[in-house]
């Protein structure tokens, strides 16, 4: 406690300190790096997530301004095949995937809601439920939230969402992060997320936040009753899965304050302590060992003309990590980023996400530009150094490289080139003559070149096009793969209650390793992005139609085609077949 009032009096010191020094500065606004315009399908390039994805879910509720409104959604999602593990017994429930939402607001002073979920596999048809109730705008009260809640600061290392955009053609944004303090959380992913109460205040300049969640936490637990890992995974369809199910409690206090200098310059403060009903055990001790922890952070973002300087310093478990960065745009055709991040293996950052491969264990130093030579022209292109700073197991390296060109030569066409080059180390058991099996580190390179078209032939049809080469090898292995995908889309819009969307997709390749992405259009709310390996063909139909007035109706069938399988899947997602198809429907209702 004594720490943390020292720590608060430096805070205070400096803010009051540096106060009239920065309101003097003439600082320029920087373009907003997330704007409409730009494409989802860039912004989450690396997240395989395939189903209800939170990031989704909270770009929507930013959305949402009006006064008042009542939601409802009601989505199913069935998987037409049977996957062994119904036919075993092993997965209890039905094959059936249920998610319902209701929203409401009230003069924009009252708002809140309650979602339920269950997955596929899953016994009860409330496996998961959310909600919260929230109080906003109230003379000097910002916002009060009972309930679940989460809390975005400063760069993310303290304090975040479980989901955010990562690295692609968009090469500011996941870097230089806008941190929007406490939201009510109202989402299907089942972690990273707080239970109880929080408000947040405006006042003057300051920006408090006080804090304090109460839930239990799913886990893995070692022959001592440990916890070893954490289950975030949100599934509980058979026995072994529902054994992890609030496996200990987790009650967190703290508190968040930022503070503006000027209308864009802050500084921030974030403190909170963790403890736990059981011993908490994390990699063998080596990441964290005990029953509580505490973490105390503070961020900036700090503007003078065209340069903008921002970062996160993070103290935890006696350790300190820590990401700093500079935006430069001496042009508003030119932005150029340059960023570093140190995340030691025993800060225990469990609510954070801080930007990089991994938000533990790493160091790395990242580039990035975006230029616009002609107005039709858009080039952007990062390079990114990481390396494990401890080095166990085995040693981690490795390097990123993207350029991106978009170019616009007719007002319905645009056409867009991407190269990417990842060069990492791998693990891969190997068996000697003797017969033994040890792991053996070796470096491998992932060269993708993708070509897209999209073509708006008129004001109710529009077509994209795709192809996309994938080639790996490793330093081992001189043979390398390969990987292969293209589609083709129409997007149909005949009236504007009606929407259809077709996709057609043909992939090859010689492993999972050097299979492909595809982000996919869905309902409304859901992620879509199945890596697509071997050879066959996968396709799909999209349906958007307003019944009436405030009621959608969306329907999805997809289809999945193996054609060097005769089964898809392994262990309880086995299929009987080489073929996978599912349909999903959802009704929207909104006042």
């Amino acid at each position: 406690m004594n720490r943390m009032l020292k720590f608060i009096g430096l805070f205070l010191l400096i803010l009051f300190s540096y106060e009239k020094l920065i309101s003097q500065i003439d600082s320029i606004a920087f373009e907003d790096s997330l704007s409409t315009d730009n494409k989802l399908e860039n912004l989450v390039e690396q997240n395989n997530e395939t189903e209800d994805s939170p990031l989704l879910d909270y770009i929507e509720n930013r959305n949402v301004n009006k006064l008042s409104y009542f939601q409802i959604r009601s989505r199913i999602i069935q998987r037409l095949q049977q996957p062994s593990g119904y036919e075993d017994g092993r997965y209890s429930g039905s094959r059936l995937k249920s998610y319902q939402r209701i929203k409401f607001s009230r003069w924009n002073h009252y708002s809140g809601g309650i979602l339920i979920e269950k997955d596929a596999g899953e016994v009860r048809f409330n496996d998961f439920v959310t909600g919260n109730l929230t109080i906003s705008d109230y003379g000097p009260l910002s916002k009060l939230v009972l309930g679940d809640y989460f809390i975005e600061a400063g760069q993310g290392i303290a304090l975040w969402r479980s989901y955010d955009v990562s690295k692609g053609a968009e090469v500011i944004t996941p870097v230089k992060r806008k941190p929007s303090g406490l939201n009510p959380y109202l989402s299907s992913g089942e972690s990273n997320y707080f239970r109880g109460a929080a408000t947040e205040w405006n006042i003057g300049r300051f920006s408090p936040v006080i804090f304090y969640s109460n839930q239990s936490r799913s886990a893995s637990l070692d022959p001592n009753g440990r916890v070893g890992s954490f289950y975030d995974m949100g599934y509980f369809r058979t026995s072994s899965e529902r054994s992890k199910r609030n496996a200990v409690r987790e009650k967190i206090m703290g508190a968040r304050c930022s503070y503006k200098l000027s209308q864009l310059n802050s500084i921030g403060f974030t403190y909170f302590q963790t403890s736990y009903a059981r011993n908490i055990f994390l990699d063998e001790g080596r990441e964290f060992s005990g029953e509580r922890y505490s973490l105390i952070s503070f961020d900036y973002n700090i503007s003078f003309q065209t340069i903008s300087a921002f970062g996160e310093l993070t103290r935890g478990n006696e350790r300190i990590a820590g990401s700093s960065a500079l935006l430069i745009a001496p042009d508003n055709a030119i932005n150029i980023i340059i960023s570093g991040r140190y995340y030691p293996l025993q800060l225990v950052s469990l609510h954070g996400l801080g930007f990089g491969e991994q938000a533990s264990n790493e160091k790395g130093f990242y580039t990035g530009v975006r230029i616009k030579p002609l107005p039709n022209v858009t080039i952007s292109s990062y390079y990114d150094q990481y390396q494990s700073i401890e080095q166990m197991p085995f040693p981690s390296a490795g390097n990123d490289l993207l350029t991106y060109i978009e170019f616009s030569p007719f007002k319905n066409l645009d056409i867009a080139l991407r190269y990417r080059r990842k060069v990492s180390n791998v693990t891969e058991s190997i068996t000697n003559i003797n017969g033994f099996i040890s792991d053996v580190i070796e470096r491998q390179y992932k060269h993708n070149i993708r070509l897209n078209f999209d073509y708006q032939v008129s004001p109710k049809i529009s077509v994209r096009c795709r192809y996309e080469q994938l080639f790996l090898r490793s330093s081992r292995v001189r043979k390398g793969e390969k990987g292969f995908l293209t589609y083709q889309e129409v997007i149909f819009k005949p009236t504007s209650n009606f929407l259809m969307n077709m996709r057609i997709i043909v992939f090859r390749s010689d492993s999972y390793f050097s299979g492909i992405f595809e982000y996919e259009r869905d309902l409304d709310g859901v992620l879509t992005q199945p890596i697509l390996y071997g050879s066959g063909v996968r396709w799909y139909l999209l349906f958007k139609y307003e019944l009436i007035n405030h009621v959608r109706l969306s329907v999805k069938y997809s289809d999945y085609i193996r054609d060097d399988v005769k089964r898809i899947g392994t262990g309880l997602d086995q299929l009987p077949g080489n073929h996978d198809n599912r349909v999903s429907a959802q009704m929207d209702i909104g006042f």
